[in-house]
């Protein structure tokens, strides 16, 4: 297990956006300097470990078994074209007979959206946030469904203005790699959406310094900030030293 230790910043030392200036000259301002000191005042944990889940507890032994061997293989890439086919069969006899195990349902909107099943997977996409509407990737899910179509400005509701997961969750004082990185990844794409580069930046730097997995969230939104600054600021692109 890492633990997050995160520290107030003080107004003379350099920006953790990246730019070289000092705090004070920075991101100190405005909805910058709320954020930041969010991620700079609040400890939590994160583990590599499976959390406890309550899940596994309500399934059957065998079906328990069949779950957890999905979510690894889905975790890994660990997979056929044949093995997803009937993971899809399975999962979708577990919606049925499970109906209240919200990691049943994310298993099912993952396995649609490498299929490429659009329309089934937004419906249990947006099946699985009725359900569960507290569940953290049913936020993380339909926050990125909302980005990427074009309407970010649900994200701020979806997360209650709450960009930060302990301030989301106050009760938990751990969350999974999984959780960590996928939430802050999708904050900062908000984030380019509202023009805030400089936060986006924040964000990833966040995820870097406290992880080096390189989950497909993280790397969009690498790219995403790349393509921003090329097109806002291309003479910032020459020094990446702010993302890397």
């Amino acid at each position: 297990m890492q633990t997050i230790q995160q520290n107030k910043i003080g107004r003379n030392d350099p920006c953790s956006c990246g730019s070289g200036l000092k705090f004070k000259k920075c991101c100190i301002n405005g909805k910058n300097d709320s954020i930041l000191s969010i991620h700079k005042n609040i400890t939590y944990s994160i583990t590599y470990d499976p959390l406890p889940c309550v899940t596994y507890e309500k399934l059957t032994p065998e079906d328990a078994s069949i779950l957890m061997t999905i979510n690894h293989d889905l975790l890994e890439k660990h997979y056929t074209t044949e093995e997803l086919d009937k993971y899809i069969i399975q999962l979708e006899i577990y919606t049925e007979k499970y109906k209240t195990l919200s990691r049943v349902y994310n298993l099912l909107y993952a396995c649609y959206q490498i299929k490429n099943e659009d329309k089934k997977s937004l419906n249990i996409l947006f099946e699985m946030y009725e359900k569960f509407p507290d569940y953290v990737f049913a936020k993380i899910n339909l926050a990125n469904h909302f980005i990427l179509n074009g309407q970010h400005k649900k994200v701020a509701d979806i997360f209650e203005n709450k960009y930060d997961l302990k301030l989301l969750y106050p009760e938990r004082d751990i969350f999974h790699i999984t959780e960590f990185t996928c939430f802050m990844a999708t904050c900062g794409r908000y984030f380019i959406r509202e023009g805030d580069v400089s936060m986006a930046k924040i964000f990833l730097n966040t995820i870097k310094k406290h992880t080096d997995n390189n989950y497909e969230f993280v790397r969009c939104l690498e790219s995403e900030i790349e393509i921003y600054l090329k097109k806002h600021d291309p003479m910032n692109i020459l020094n990446q030293s702010h993302i890397n």
